[in-house]
C-alpha cells in the first residue's frame, strides 16, 4: 500500500485511518514518538487511505501571493494570552457567536496535545497560544467535524498546513468550512515533549498542570516558556534558558518531513482560508505599536472565504495593510523547511527522561553571539533603554 512506503515523508495527520471504512490503520508512534500508520491484515484493499493522504494527492496550486495584514486585537486580555497579536480567537469566537464550532490543538490530560472541539467562548481559551508539539487529529475529530458540517454548523479548523490539507481533503468543498493555519517551522516529538514533563516534574517535586509555550511575561519578542504544577508553584524560562525550547528552535526533534515539507511557498498551503504568524519584520511606519511587547500577528488571507472572515472580525483589531514581502521578511518558514542538523540523530537516540539535561546541553549548547546578545538586552532593559535602542535600530 502507498501509505505504507511514504516513510520520511508521511505527516501523521491520520487522514488514512480516519478514512479506513474498517479500522484496520493505527496511528502508532515510532522510536521518536511521531505517529505512522500500521495497516493491519484485515485490509480490504480499498485504496481510500491512499485518496485522503494529503501527501499522495498533493498538486500545488496556481496561485497569486496572499494579501497582507499587520494587526493586533485591541482587547488586551485576549492579546495578552495569545501568542501574538490575538487574531485567532477574534475569528474564533465569530464562529461560535453563528453557532458554530471551532477545532484545534489543546493540552489535555497528562500534558498531552490533542486536538479537540470548542463551542463556547470558555473554550477556545484552551485552544489559544502556540503548541510546539505535534498535536494528535483522531479518527472521532475527523468525524465530527464531518457530523457538525452535514447538521448545518460552521465550523472552523486550525491546525498546522499539512493538517489542514488532510482535514479539507476528508471534508471537501463546504460553504460553512473555514480553516486557520500558521507559518510552521516544524513540529517537535511528543516523545521529547514527555521527556522534558518528566525532567521539570522531577525537579519541581510535583505533577505538571499547564503550559505556555509562548508565555508574555519576559515581553512577546522574548520567547519564553512557562509551565504550572499541582503543588501552586510554577517555573518560567526564556528560549535561551529553557531546554526544550532550545531544542525545537535548534531542529533537534522536528518529525522527517518537516525537514523537506511540500506545504510550503505561494500555491502550498492547500485548504488554508487564513494563514497567521507573528509580525517579526523590523519595516518600520507600520504599526509601530508592535515596539510595545504584548504581540503584533502578521495575517494573510489566502482564499474569499479567508477575506469574508477577516472582513468580519478586523473592526475589533488594530490593523493595516501591507506588502506580502514586509511581513514575510523575517519569517523565512513561509517558503522553505527547517534545516536538518548532522546532531539530530543523536539528540533523538541520547534523549531519555533520565538524560533529557544532558542531552540538551550537549547538542544544543547556544552559541557565544546569541549569550553574548541576551546579556545586551538585558542590560538595556535594566537601564530603561531597550525600547529607545529598537526604535533607532529600525530607522
Amino acid at each position: 500500500m502507498q501509505i505504507e512506503t511514504l516513510d520520511k515523508r508521511c505527516t501523521g495527520c491520520g487522514a488514512c485511518a480516519a478514512a479506513c471504512p474498517i479500522s484496520c490503520i493505527t496511528m502508532t508512534p515510532d522510536k521518536d514518538g511521531f505517529l505512522f500508520p500500521q495497516v493491519s491484515d484485515s485490509c480490504l484493499g480499498c485504496d481510500r487511505c491512499t485518496d485522503a493522504c494529503p501527501v499522495i494527492g498533493f498538486r500545488k496550486k496556481a496561485a497569486e501571493r496572499p494579501t497582507a495584514y499587520v494587526a493586533y486585537n485591541k482587547c488586551r486580555d485576549e492579546r495578552e494570552t495569545s501568542s501574538s497579536g490575538g487574531i485567532f480567537v477574534l475569528i474564533a469566537k465569530k464562529i461560535i457567536s453563528e453557532g458554530g464550532a471551532v477545532y484545534g490543538a489543546a493540552v489535555c490530560e497528562n500534558m498531552e496535545v490533542r486536538h479537540v472541539r470548542a463551542c463556547t467562548n470558555e473554550d477556545i481559551k484552551r485552544l489559544q497560544g502556540s503548541k510546539y508539539v505535534q498535536s494528535i487529529v483522531s479518527r472521532e475529530i475527523y468525524e465530527s467535524v464531518k457530523k457538525d458540517l452535514e447538521n448545518g454548523k460552521k465550523v472552523l479548523f486550525s491546525g498546522t498546513p499539512c493538517q489542514i490539507a488532510a482535514v479539507s481533503r476528508a471534508v471537501g468543498q463546504r460553504e460553512g468550512f473555514f480553516t486557520a493555519s500558521f507559518i510552521c517551522h516544524g513540529v517537535p516529538s511528543p516523545k521529547i515533549w514527555a521527556d522534558y514533563v518528566a525532567d521539570r516534574e522531577e525537579k519541581a517535586g510535583a505533577r505538571m498542570t499547564s503550559a505556555s509555550f509562548r508565555d508574555k511575561s519576559a515581553g512577546w519578542e522574548r520567547i519564553s516558556m512557562k509551565t504550572g504544577y499541582d503543588n501552586g508553584t510554577f517555573h518560567a524560562a526564556t528560549l535561551d534558558k529553557d531546554l526544550y525550547l532550545r531544542a525545537f528552535l535548534r531542529n533537534l526533534c522536528l518529525r522527517e518531513s518537516c525537514y523537506e515539507c511540500i506545504f510550503k511557498g505561494d500555491g502550498a498551503y492547500i485548504g488554508t482560508d487564513i494563514l497567521l504568524s507573528d509580525w517579526w519584520s523590523a519595516a518600520d511606519g507600520v504599526l509601530p505599536e508592535k515596539l510595545d511587547g504584548r504581540g503584533v500577528s502578521a495575517l494573510y488571507t489566502l482564499t474569499e472565504k479567508g477575506s469574508a472572515l477577516w472582513d468580519a472580525v478586523s473592526g475589533d483589531c488594530v490593523w493595516a495593510a501591507t506588502e506580502f514581502g514586509r511581513a514575510s521578511g523575517n519569517n523565512s518558514s513561509y517558503f522553505s523547511s527547517a534545516h536538518r542538523p548532522l546532531a539530530r540523530d543523536g539528540f533523538m537516540c541520547e534523549c531519555t527522561p533520565a538524560t533529557f539535561e544532558e542531552s540538551i546541553k550537549k547538542y544544543a549548547r547556544t552559541p557565544l553571539k546569541a549569550r553574548m546578545r541576551a546579556s545586551f538586552i538585558r542590560l538595556a532593559k535594566k537601564l530603561k533603554i531597550y525600547q529607545l535602542l529598537k526604535k533607532l535600530c529600525a530607522k
